[in-house]
């Protein structure tokens, strides 16, 4: 997973466009926005964002996990 802009809350990285999709659907589910974020109670962000980046980071494996079974099938 991608390091996190503490400033503006967007992941910077190979996967990071990726990474903030997910996040934005994260919160989303939430009932919040990323700039939303700014306007929470620190602790509430904080806790918001740990949320998002463990669901990121899940979904991120599930994905590489996938592919790599795909492309093992792939040559059977």
């Amino acid at each position: 997973m991608s390091t996190i802009d503490r400033l503006n809350f967007i992941p910077i990285g190979l996967n990071s466009s990726l990474e903030g999709k997910l996040i934005e659907v994260y919160l989303l589910t939430k009932g919040y926005r990323t700039g939303d974020l700014k306007r929470l109670p620190r602790k509430m962000s904080k806790q918001l964002m740990t949320e998002a980046c463990t669901h990121v980071s899940l979904k991120l494996a599930e994905y590489e996990s996938k592919a790599k079974f795909r492309e093992k099938i792939r040559w059977i």
